[in-house]
């Protein structure tokens, strides 16, 4: 057997110990689940009104704020300033193409399919100008999810 099949053979073991761990796991958690369901509705009922409470008290600690300007509105409540900037992109945009161009980084994933795109179209290359990059083959592997014929390689060894 070459080291490939060897390799192959044990991926397909592991595979086939996993998943079989795995749906004791999932057929566990269901069974826990479908025992637990009361508990589990009424922790997730408890939780949104956790969270409701808790944006109600951020809403008046606000409002109270901007009529006294008090940063401790109540015992526990602390309202904090943060320094925050806005600003519109097409004007960060401009302001970065002349004095930090490094800000500006390009989508890879965006350049890749448009370099594809014109490579592909004559129609795109002539519409274009010179594409900077080269176009390589990678080799790439793709191992089916099937390895059962393996499995029986293992067993007959």
């Amino acid at each position: 057997m070459s080291t490939l099949e060897e390799k192959l053979t044990a991926l397909a073991q592991a595979r086939a110990a996993y998943e079989a761990r795995k749906a004791t796991l999932d057929a566990a958690k269901a069974d826990w689940e479908n025992a637990n369901r009361d508990l589990l509705e009424s922790v997730a009922q408890l939780k949104a009104d956790m969270n409701a409470a808790d944006e109600a008290v951020r809403d008046v600690a606000l409002k109270v704020y901007d009529e006294s300007l008090d940063t401790k509105p109540a015992d526990g409540v602390t309202i904090k300033q943060y320094t925050v900037i806005r600003a519109e992109e097409p004007a960060v945009r401009a302001w970065a193409m002349t004095y930090m161009p490094a800000l500006l980084v390009p989508d890879m994933k965006a350049f890749e399919q448009i370099r594809r795109a014109v490579l592909d179209h004559k129609a795109l290359a002539d519409v274009f100008p010179v594409i900077p990059g080269t176009v390589v083959i990678e080799p790439r592997v793709t191992v089916a999810s099937n390895l059962s014929q393996y499995l029986s390689l293992a067993v007959t060894k």
